[in-house]
C-alpha cells in the first residue's frame, strides 16, 4: 500500500489517500475476502480527491457523500481538484519502514487501521 500526500500550491489544497493493496505478499482468490485495492479518484461534484476499495462489494463508482459518478486519477498526471493546476505529491510511502517521521508511521499506521475496520465490517 502507499500513502500518498497531496497539495497545491496554488490553491492550498491538501489531500493525504492510502493506494493499492494493504500487504504486497495479498493474492486475490475466490475463497480471500479480505483482500482490498485501494484506487484514488475525484469527485467533480464536490472538487476533491477519494480513495475507494474497488473490490469492495458495495462499490459503486459513486461518490460516498454525494452519490455523484468518481472518476479514477492517474497519479502521474494527477491534477488539483479544487482548480485544475499542477499538484505536489509531499510523500509517497509504501510500507511503515518507509516512514521518514514519527508522524508519517502514524499517519501510515492510522489508515492501515480504517481499512482493516472498513475490512472487518465486511465479514
Amino acid at each position: 500500500m502507499k500513502v500518498c500526500s497531496f497539495k497545491c500550491p496554488a490553491c492550498g489544497y491538501e489531500s493525504i489517500h492510502q493506494i493499492g493493496t494493504l500487504d504486497m505478499d495479498q493474492i486475490l482468490t475466490d475463497v480471500n475476502t479480505e483482500f482490498a485495492q485501494y484506487r484514488l479518484f475525484v469527485c467533480r461534484k464536490e472538487k476533491k480527491f477519494v480513495h475507494a476499495d474497488v473490490l469492495d462489494a458495495q462499490f459503486e463508482n459513486k461518490c460516498p457523500s454525494d452519490k455523484t459518478e468518481l472518476e479514477q486519477v492517474d497519479l502521474k498526471q494527477a491534477k488539483c481538484p479544487r482548480c485544475g493546476k499542477e499538484l505536489k505529491m509531499l510523500s509517497q510511502m509504501a510500507f511503515l519502514g518507509q516512514a521518514r517521521t514519527k508522524d508519517d508511521y502514524l499517519l501510515i499506521l492510522n489508515l492501515i487501521r480504517q481499512a482493516s475496520i472498513k475490512v472487518n465490517h465486511k465479514s
